[in-house]
Parts: structure tokens; C-alpha cells; sequence
């Protein structure tokens, strides 16, 4: 789709001048006050039955008929939401440990708009890892203290600006709560601890003065992998469901050229947990160190007041803070290397370990005269988990004033500023440190420069040898062997790594990242005075400024500017001693995680923009807005019309429609900076590191959205509604896909073999060859043109009994059509709608989700049934021989609430995957799709709700 300039300069030209003469209109008008309230959609008063764009609205009703679920668990399961992070399997996590978002239609977290009271919320200091796309971290929305949730599901950027491109997610709070009411409840989830909520809502005030104060704790239990049946009831797969061929126990190199026995595995590889390969060669698997939950805890505690001036005006103001917590974040034992074997690693005679190894198995040393070079991990059968954590703080004030001038126009003014910072440390394995640690060069008083490296002779003071065999611990903690003794431990104490091994190899690669956002918004709106055909035309006006600033610091040891390698070299020096050259690229001084750079950056925003609702007739309504937006620096500008309109045809069936133009200029971080991920590299059949750089050159992406429905309503009990909706972008920001960068090295064209060689790092001498691939260069990118289309319906019919209650029956979802992602550079088109769309920018897209539901209340009891499904679909990515089809997917969640003390107590119990279903099988690490499925089977939730009564009232 090319989005043509006539037609959105057409549709902006229109909007803007009925906008911009009925405001002129409206400044003598005198019309009494509104009664309607603002919908998420429109600045102009109406309600959500009216409203010309699909709006779809979750009460406090709802929420606690549902069983109290976290913002999170509120949001996933809804039909347009797809492809959410919110999980810790860091496999598909994105480093976003501890956060969770909105993704409306697949279209990415960053392209939903999340405000809260209609007021934006400062950005997560962590971005998505695959797109780059900042979002809204909503585990710092207080669940007790929210009234409802509006989801407007059409592009709303002529309305609230860019972001909004996929829709709005507005959470509105209880900000008129009076009373004391406490809330807690206790989550049993197999093989875990549980999870826990308590939360707490104190409302009071005078006749002028309402204050409410809410907050929230949410604990969720560590949950191993290894505990987990699905997980480990599978068949192995080398380079797939956790198991790596970077191994520990490790692999020999033959150091003597054309050796009659070139690779051999440490002797004791299956005995303590190692698994051969068709070959015959050892792996490891990694993926039972690692959690399906990491232990977490959120806390949020957010204070609102609202103060009258007067009759007319309001004082209004907020203070929210959030905590999310991982402290103790597992990992893998030990990351692979990106250079899998060089001459740091070398194990041979006068070794100790060697020589025991040699004397336990003399073939080895038949084979092996001159020693060898080691292929693998630092640690892995022999554990634990490495450890990190991450740590993510938020606080957010608004203040504005709102009310009404004589002349009947509304005025909203406010100011919002926010800082989000965000701390996150990984561990990995220096390499100069390894290096010592091989020399026997290594300890607390060890003076390196006095010792020989590979002659058995140590440096003076306390220095060990880092032993790299099975003979260098006791027991196994791989699954299946934990507590086996270690057949290479003999009782030689001397062999043993000391304690502190791991600490002197091993140091916490990290950085503090802080986004800033100050905004300020001015909307006025009223009654115009210009009658049309069905009544008084409504409207709106206002601006907004945004500044948003970025701060990224590094640890010194993750700074290339202090450290760009390991042994304190220089781009292209050499260690004298080991002979270890630093790379062409500075990657730092670690064995698998990149270092980067340090980045501060701020960006400004100008908007203006104008809305009109005019009721051409009774039974016809027609929202016209438009928007300009100036991004400071080399972004640019935009103008943003959008189109909707309302025609009840008869008392039973309404007919509405939409069509907008969005624009999205880049984020800070996708224009500079650099970040890393651990990806899977088939060619290479291991994980290796993706270094993401910024891109100053990066263009704004555009789209077109169209939306098109029908509402049925034939009596108050019935509802009914069917939505058509198409997104169509022009150069959406991208992630450039390795994948198809290391395709391209092999290319027959020169120029893009070329250019895809310079963004690869290779082992020294093997220029070209996929299996030597260390690791891979990628920049932001504007991608190919995308275009997706689907329906989004729904049903409710209430039943009223004589004596026996309500009953009410609904079904609600979203059937994706089609996602076309057009050619270019990397790849040929692809349609990745029913796709798991493994190795691309696309997140999991299934065909279908519903949610059927039967709910039924009488007096102080409600029971509701909700029965989820999720469609099938591909993972074109497994190897052959294997079933591409992920399985479709059902499940039954069951909630009983009772009220009673007058319904100031309420009891409720939810038991969520009533038939404790697994999750299909995806061939990942952890063998299933985090952003799609829930991996804990039955949950049982019980809590209780209690209102002090007319405390405070």
C-alpha cells in the first residue's frame, strides 16, 4: 500500500476547516454545562454506546467477577491483544524482566497508547528487544484503584498523537471513592510457592476536598523449569529446547595439526548429565538452571486529590510510584563463548588436572600428547543457576486544573511529568580473567605477571587453576543427576575449583537506564452554537508538549568507552603474554554480552489539533479531527485527519465507520545507542550475541487505519456488534533481521555479500563461513510496507428469571485475516497471520482468540464460566522431520463470588484451567510461546474484599 499525499492532505484540509470555523463559532456561544462524560476516543462529551469508533469497556464489575486478575492478567486475554510480554522466560522475555505491556493487534507494544485518566504515562527505561519500540509498563497501574478500562481499537494519533497508532488503553481510576476497603488474595500454582496480592483503597474529604489513596503488593513465587513436566518430558533436540553445543563438560582440540583423533569429549560427559548428539559429540542443557517465574514483587502506591476553587473549577492532582522487583533473576550456569575455542584455553602436561585426567584415561593421553584446546562453558551440569537481577522504579505527578467558563466551554489543563529508571545486571565470564584462570594465574593475591602461561608454573602469592573437567567438582545438579557424585572427583581436594572461582570469573554486566517525560495539555470543549441537522455540533481544541530525555549509564566494566576489551586493550592491540588480539568491533571485556555505549538524548514535541462531532441528523453523527505534531531535530512534522461517523439506521441497528492517518516518529533509543540480545544463530547451531546500534537516519513510519461495523441492539438485554479493521504502514521501524543478514553473506550478488561480511564478526580466518559466526551487527531500520485486516465481534444476551436470577450468556474475539509483510532488502513477502513467525520482527500471531463466557448472579452469589480459545498455528522455523502446527489451544476458568455483611464483605475463589491443560508444544527453549500461552496449568485463586461501611463517608 502507498499512502497517498492527496488523500491525507485532502481528509486533513476538510477536518481542519469545519474544525477551526465551528471553533470560531463556539467562542460566543453560551450553552449550559455537559452531562455526558469524554470517552477515550474523543475530547468531545458522549458515551461509549454512541461513539463512532469501536470502544470496548472493562467495569469494576467485570474485574471482579474475574477474580481480581493483576492489570496484566486483566489484559492478555482480550481478542485484540496479542504477543504481550509480561512473563520472565527470558528465552523470549526481552530482557523486560519484571514489566509487561499492551500489544494491540500484534502491531507491537509501542504502537499502543497507554494514559491513564487520559493522561499519558512516562515510558518503560527498557525497550522491547526485537523492535526497539518503547511501551508503558502497566504492572504500575494500583488494580484496586481502578473504576474501568477503556480500549479504543481504531488509530487515534489525530486525537492523542503519535503511539496511538493501534489504539488507546485508557485506565480510569475510582477518584471519588469515599470509605476504607482492603483487599487480599493467595494464588496456588504447582511446584511453586504461589502468589500473593493485598491491596488497599482509603478514600475521604470535606465538601470541597476529596482525597483517595490506593496501593498494591503483588508477589509472585519462584517457579524452576526443571520442575516442570512439559518442559522436560520431551525429546532432545541439539541446538533446540535448551540443549547447547557449547558444552559443559566440555570438548578437546587437538593442538597437533592433522591428529588422527582431531575432537574428544571429557570422558564423564553422560554420567553426570551431558547429552550426546548423533555424532557422538556432548551438549548441555541449559534450560533447567533457568524459570519458568522468577521470584518478583510489585508494589504500587498512588495518591489523587481533587479541590474545588469554586463552583466552576477543580484543582486536580496525582502522585504514582511503582516498584517492580527481581532480585534474584536465574540464569544458566554460564554463557557460551562467542569465540568458541582459542589458545587462552589450553589444558595440557603439568597441569594437574590434566595430568590426573591423562592417568585416569590414558587414551586421552595417547591421543591428546601435547595437550588441547577447550570447547565450552565456564560451569554448567555441575550449577547452580548464575544469578542477576533486575529492578525497574517509577514516579509520576500530574497537576491541572478543569472546569467550566461561563460561556458553557470546558477547560482541561494539566502538567505530567514522570521518571521511570530502570537497573539491570546479567553476570557472565571475563575473558582475561578466564585466561589467568586456565594459566593457573588466579586468586585473591595472585600476581599474574611472575607465572608462565601453559608451563605449570604459577605466579607467586595464592594462585589456582580454574579445572575445567568433571574432576573439578563433586556432584551434579543436572536434572536426573542431582547429587550424582562427579566420577571425575577422586577424593583430591587440590583438583577442586575453590569456592570462589566463579566470582573471581565471573562479573554482573550492567546498566541504569532513566526515561523522562514532562507533558503539558490545554483541551477546551463545549457546545459550538451551530446547529446541524440532528442537533448542536460539539467540539474541542487544544496543544500539547512533550519532552522526553533519555539517560543510559553503563558499569564501568560495560562501558566501551572505559573498557572496549578484555586484557585492557585497544581496538586492534594484541596481548602480549596470551596473545589475545581485540576485535575489530569493541565488544568489551566478556565472554557472550556485548558492552555498549553510554547515551543521553532529549527530544521535544509540539502538537495542536481540533475536533468537531456533528449530528447531521437524528440518527446520524460524524466525528472530523485533525492533528499537527512537530518532532524537534530530524524527524519532522505531521498532519493527522481522521474521519469517523454513526448511523443508527433504525432503533435496532447502527452502521459505523472510521478512517485515520497515524504517524510515529522514532524513539530515542532506536535513533542512538546500542543494546544486546541472545538470539539463536541455526547456521552456527548455538545462541550468539545480536548487537542492535541506533540510526540517526531513521524516517517516521505512517499508516492508514479503516475501521467499518455494525451494532445490533433489537431490546436492552440484547447486544450484538461485528467490527472490520484494516492497519496499512509505510516504512514501519524495524529491527534489521540477522538471519537474513547471514544469509545475504552468501550471497552471489558482491555488494550485498559485502555488506552483510562488514556487520559480521567471525572466528579469526574464517571470513564467510556461517559456522564461524561469533556474533552479528544490526541497526534500526525502516522496514516493509505491512498490511493486516481483521474482524473483532461480539455477543451478550442478559436473561432474566423469575426467582432464579440473571443469566447471561456472551462470546467476545478477534479473527486476524491477514498480516502481509511486504518484500525488501532481507526477505521476500510472507503473510504472518497463523504463524509463530520464529527468526522474524513479527510476534506470534494466531488466527483466532475468543472467550465464550456464562455468568450467572442471584442475590450475593455470581458464577462465571469463561472458556478460552486460541487458534492453531505454524512454526515454519522447526527442522525437518518435525510437525510445523502448534496445537490450537482451550481452556476453562471458573470464578464464584459472594457478598454479604450487606454486601460490604465479599468472598471470591477462581480456579483458572479448570481442566489443567498444558500449553502446545513450540520447539523453543522452554517449549512453549510465553507471549501467547500460560505455562502453569490449574491455578487456584481465593481472596477476600471488605468495605468498611460508611467509615469516612
Amino acid at each position: 500500500m502507498s499512502l497517498s499525499s492527496d488523500l491525507r492532505w485532502s481528509i486533513a484540509g476538510f477536518a481542519t476547516a469545519v474544525s477551526l470555523t465551528i471553533a470560531a463559532a463556539s467562542a460566543v456561544a453560551q450553552q449550559g454545562v455537559i452531562e455526558e462524560v469524554v470517552v477515550t476516543g474523543s475530547y468531545v462529551r458522549g458515551t461509549p454506546e454512541d461513539a463512532a469508533s469501536p470502544v470496548t469497556v472493562m467495569s469494576r464489575e467485570e474485574i471482579n467477577y474475574t477474580g481480581n486478575p493483576s492489570v496484566f492478567e486483566m489484559v492478555r486475554n482480550l481478542g485484540p491483544v496479542t504477543g504481550v510480554d509480561g512473563e520472565t522466560n527470558q528465552f523470549q522475555s526481552n530482557g523486560l524482566e519484571g514489566s509487561s505491556n499492551i500489544n494491540l493487534r500484534g502491531l507491537g507494544p509501542g504502537r499502543t497508547l497507554v494514559l491513564l485518566n487520559g493522561k499519558r504515562i512516562v515510558p518503560n527505561p527498557y525497550a522491547v528487544g526485537e523492535s526497539g519500540q518503547q511501551f508503558v509498563n502497566i504492572n504500575q497501574i494500583p488494580a484496586i484503584a481502578l473504576e474501568r478500562v477503556e480500549l479504543l481499537k481504531d488509530g487515534a494519533s489525530a486525537t492523542y498523537g503519535s503511539d496511538a497508532v493501534a489504539g488507546v488503553a485508557n485506565f480510569i481510576t475510582r477518584s471519588d471513592f469515599r470509605g476504607l476497603e482492603v483487599m487480599g488474595s493467595y494464588t496456588d500454582i504447582d511446584e511453586s510457592d504461589g502468589d500473593y496480592q493485598a491491596n488497599a483503597i482509603l478514600g475521604f474529604g470535606t465538601d470541597r476536598l476529596d482525597v483517595v489513596i490506593s496501593g498494591g503488593w503483588q508477589h509472585r513465587s519462584e517457579l524452576r523449569a526443571r520442575d516442570v513436566d512439559f518442559i522436560n518430558d520431551v525429546e532432545p533436540v541439539i541446538g533446540r529446547r535448551g540443549y547447547s553445543s557449547v558444552p559443559n563438560p566440555v570438548r578437546l582440540i587437538n593442538v597437533l595439526p592433522n591428529a588422527e583423533v582431531p575432537i574428544a569429549n571429557d570422558p564423564d560427559c553422560e554420567a553426570v548429565g551431558g547429552q550426546l548428539d548423533a555424532a557422538g559429540a556432548c551438549n548441555f542443557r541449559f534450560t533447567p538452571f533457568d524459570n519458568l517465574t522468577e521470584k518478583e514483587d510489585h508494589y504500587q502506591a498512588m495518591v489523587e486529590a481533587t479541590y474545588a476553587l469554586n463552583d466552576n473549577f477543580e484543582l486536580n492532582g496525582s502522585v504514582l510510584y511503582a516498584y517492580d522487583d527481581v532480585p534474584e533473576w536465574k540464569t544458566s550456569p554460564s554463557y557460551p563463548p562467542q569465540q568458541i575455542v582459542d589458545s587462552t584455553r589450553f589444558v595440557g602436561p603439568g597441569i594437574p588436572h590434566w595430568d590426573d585426567l591423562v592417568e585416569r584415561h590414558p587414551e586421552i593421553g595417547e591421543a591428546f600428547p601435547a595437550g588441547a584446546l577447550v570447547l565450552g562453558r565456564t560451569f554448567g551440569v555441575s550449577g547452580p543457576p548464575a544469578e542477576g537481577y533486575r529492578e525497574l522504579e517509577t514516579l509520576r505527578v500530574s497537576l491541572g486544573v478543569s472546569g467550566e467558563l461561563d460561556n458553557g466551554i470546558a477547560v482541561d489543563s494539566s502538567i505530567t511529568w514522570g521518571e521511570a529508571n530502570g537497573e539491570r545486571g546479567t553476570p557472565d565470564t571475563r575473558i582475561d580473567n578466564l585466561a589467568y584462570a586456565y594459566a593457573g594465574l588466579i586468586g585473591p593475591d595472585c600476581d599474574p605477571a611472575t607465572g608462565v602461561p601453559g608451563s605449570g608454573n604459577l605466579g607467586t602469592g595464592d594462585c589456582y587453576y580454574y579445572n575445567p573437567f568433571t574432576s573439578g567438582y563433586r556432584v551434579s545438579q543436572a536434572p536426573g543427576f542431582e547429587g550424582t557424585p562427579s566420577p571425575g572427583f577422586t577424593g583430591d581436594e587440590t583438583l577442586l575449583n575453590h569456592p570462589d572461582m566463579r566470582d573471581w570469573l565471573t562479573e554482573i554486566v550492567g546498566s541504569e537506564t532513566k526515561n523522562t517525560q514532562t507533558v503539558f495539555d490545554l483541551v477546551l470543549s463545549g457546545d459550538s452554537g451551530v446547529e446541524a441537522g440532528g442537533g448542536t455540533v460539539g467540539w474541542a481544541a487544544g496543544v500539547q508538549w512533550r519532552h522526553d530525555e533519555l539517560d543510559v549509564d553503563l558499569f564501568e566494566n560495560t562501558d566501551l568507552t572505559v573498557t572496549p576489551c578484555p586484557f585492557g586493550l585497544q581496538p586492534g592491540e594484541t596481548d602480549p603474554v596470551f596473545g589475545y588480539t581485540c576485535s575489530r568491533f569493541p565488544t568489551g571485556p566478556f565472554h557472550f554480552l556485548a558492552g555498549a555505549f553510554p547515551e543521553s538524548d532529549s527530544q521535544d514535541v509540539w502538537a495542536v489539533f481540533g475536533e468537531v462531532v456533528v449530528p447531521l441528523t437524528d440518527r446520524m453523527e460524524v466525528q472530523l479531527a485533525t492533528r499537527y505534531e512537530n518532532y524537534s531535530g530530524e524527524v519532522g512534522d505531521t498532519l493527522d485527519p481522521k474521519v469517523a461517523i454513526r448511523w443508527d439506521v433504525t432503533d435496532q441497528v447502527s452502521l459505523r465507520g472510521s478512517v485515520t492517518t497515524s504517524f510515529r516518529g522514532p524513539s530515542l533509543n532506536q535513533l542512538g545507542g546500542r543494546g544486546t540480545t541472545l538470539q539463536f544463530v541455526a547456521p552456527a547451531n548455538a545462541f550468539k550475541a545480536i548487537d542492535t546500534e541506533g540510526n540517526p537516519e531513521l524516517q517516521p513510519e505512517q499508516a492508514l487505519t479503516t475501521n467499518l461495523g455494525v451494532v445490533w441492539q433489537p431490546t436492552e438485554n440484547l447486544f450484538a456488534s461485528l467490527d472490520y479493521w484494516r492497519f496499512a504502514f509505510e516504512e514501519p521501524i524495524v529491527i534489521e533481521p540477522f538471519n537474513d543478514i547471514i544469509a545475504l553473506s552468501m550471497s552471489d550478488d558482491p555488494e550485498l555479500r559485502d555488506f552483510a561480511r562488514s556487520r559480521i564478526d567471525y572466528a579469526e580466518g574464517r571470513e564467510g563461513e556461517p559456522a564461524a559466526i561469533e556474533r552479528v551487527v544490526v541497526t534500526y531500520t525502516n522496514g516493509p510496507e505491512i498490511v493486516t485486516d481483521g474482524f473483532d465481534y461480539k455477543l451478550q444476551w442478559d436473561i432474566p428469571t423469575e426467582g432464579a436470577g440473571v443469566f447471561t450468556v456472551g462470546t467476545e474475539g478477534t479473527y486476524i485475516n491477514r498480516y502481509r509483510v511486504g518484500s525488501w532488502t532481507f526477505a521476500d513477502s510472507f503473510d504472518a497471520a497463523g504463524r509463530l513467525n520464529r527468526e522474524t520482527f513479527v510476534r506470534p500471531l494466531p488466527e483466532w482468540k475468543n472467550d465464550l463466557w456464562v455468568n450467572w448472579s442471584l442475590g450475593g452469589h455470581n458464577l462465571r464460566a469463561d472458556l478460552y480459545y486460541t487458534s492453531e498455528y505454524d512454526d515454519t522455523g522447526v527442522p525437518p522431520g518435525f510437525d510445523e502446527t502448534i496445537d490450537d489451544h482451550l481452556t476453562l476458568d471458573l470464578h464464584y463470588n459472594f457478598y454479604f455483611n450487606d454486601d460490604l464483605t465479599r468472598v471470591f475463589l477462581s480456579v483458572y484451567n479448570v481442566t489443567d491443560e498444558d500449553p502446545p508444544q513450540v520447539l523453543h527453549e522452554l517449549d512453549y510461546d510465553p507471549y501467547t500461552h500460560n505455562p502453569y496449568g490449574r491455578m487456584i485463586k481465593l481472596g477476600i474484599q471488605h468495605d468498611f461501611g460508611g467509615l469516612l463517608r
